[in-house]
């Protein structure tokens, strides 16, 4: 994706599993709530300036979603072109279909 179509929050999501699994919180409710509030709060109060950055300001707004969703506007050799498993699956089809049929 292009990075400057979209507002990207980082997160280190694996040490937080890994704190989260070895303080033995599992599913939803205050506990957790609280945990990521202690172990994430910076980061997500960086996020969501970036967000209300862009939420209150037209131009910046308009500047980003003018932007290819696509580095180039092109889907060809990115994770989405298709092609080449529609190739690959069309070729498998062939060898394991009879010619006769």
């Amino acid at each position: 994706f292009n990075p400057k179509r979209f507002i990207h929050c980082s997160f280190d999501v694996d040490g937080l599993v890994k704190k989260s699994d070895e303080l033995g919180l599992k599913g939803e409710g205050e506990t957790r709530i609280d945990f990521v509030k202690e172990h994430a709060a910076e980061d997500l109060k960086r996020c969501v300036e970036a967000i209300k950055r862009v939420d209150q300001n037209d131009t910046l707004w308009r500047e980003m979603v003018e932007q290819p969703m696509l580095p180039g506007n092109r889907i060809e050799g990115t994770p989405f072109d298709l092609r080449p498993i529609s190739r690959a699956l069309r070729k498998a089809i062939e060898l394991h279909q009879p010619s006769w049929l």
